[in-house]
């Protein structure tokens, strides 16, 4: 990452902060109740402006506090690396009664996959059919892949394309075919390849093409 973009990315942050500040300044002034809404808009503005200590601050002043504001609080804190204090604020939440939806387990997944977490990332996304009775959409299946290919289970990579309930779509291949050419696990390669070809679907030529594309590299 060059100086000049990590510059660029802290201007862009401040902007983003005082834009932030202004609306809450405005909403205390006028005295405009902070609804769930104002604070979703203020948790997201601080988190997305590296400030999570305001976002934080906001998000515990509201007291009717709902699904979307949750998702966006989890999300600032794996946004900026703190995993615990998402995982935390899930189980405190979901303790309370709180129901979370898919936007919160992609948040959750993010926090996973930034600090290679990878068995409770397999926790969360099991969870969500088994515990919530939510289906896993592309992005979550894409997530778990890159999870597996980035810790050399290709196995389970595979296991989980098997189980897909859906055609998989570019970015779930991608993921899929990303996480071999990581690796270049040959004997791995080879069985995958077998399984891989089993799969049910109408892009088999895809999955060919890309395949043939992973493995033409120098594979030992």
């Amino acid at each position: 990452m060059s100086h000049e973009f990590i510059k660029g990315y802290r201007r862009k942050a401040i902007i983003i902060v005082n834009y932030g500040k202004q609306i809450h300044a405005c909403i205390l002034r006028t005295g405009t109740a902070m609804d769930a809404k104002f604070s979703n808009l203020l948790v997201d503005t601080y988190s997305n402006g590296e400030n999570v200590t305001y976002a934080r601050r906001i998000f515990q002043l509201d007291v009717d506090r709902d699904t979307i504001l949750y998702n966006t609080m989890i999300a600032g804190y794996a946004l900026h690396g703190y995993e615990n204090k998402a995982i935390q604020l899930f189980s405190q939440t979901t303790e309370q009664g709180f129901q979370p939806d898919e936007v919160t387990f992609l948040a959750l997944l993010s926090v996973c996959w930034h600090h290679g977490l990878v068995k409770l990332g397999e926790v969360y996304f099991f969870s969500m059919t088994q515990d919530y009775k939510i289906s896993p959409g592309f992005d979550h299946y894409a997530s778990m892949i890159d999870f597996y290919g980035r810790a050399n289970q290709l196995d389970k990579a595979v296991s989980l394309m098997e189980m897909l309930p859906m055609e998989p779509d570019a970015i779930i291949l991608g993921a899929f075919l990303n996480a071999f050419k990581m690796n270049r696990n040959a004997e791995l390669a080879k069985a995958a390849e077998d399984k891989l070809l089993q799969i049910e679907g109408g892009n088999g030529s895809i999955r060919t093409v890309g395949w043939n594309l992973c493995l033409g590299g120098e594979m030992e």
